[in-house]
């Protein structure tokens, strides 16, 4: 007999950024991570980061990627309303 699924998965954004620091980037300081991308065709999820021991990333002259991801997404957002 076939069993059907269907939810959503709610992960603290905090917990997120905090794991993937903690398993995934060895180091300390300020880190951000850009908008998280589903790639079908690898089968993972990508997220573009920048990290400094020195400073905010948010402050460098040049953006980092990860910072322009969530801008774009903002601009998107503020044009469909």
């Amino acid at each position: 007999m076939a069993r059907i699924y269907e939810g959503k998965l709610i992960i603290p954004i905090d917990d997120l950024w905090n794991w993937l620091s903690e398993k995934y980037i060895d180091t300390k300081g300020n880190i951000v991570f850009g908008v998280p991308v589903v790639n079908n065709i690898e089968n993972t999820i990508e997220i573009d980061y920048a990290g400094s021991s020195d400073g905010d990333p948010k402050e460098w002259l040049k953006k980092p990627l990860a910072i322009k991801q969530w801008e774009f997404l903002e601009k998107q957002k503020s044009t469909e309303k």
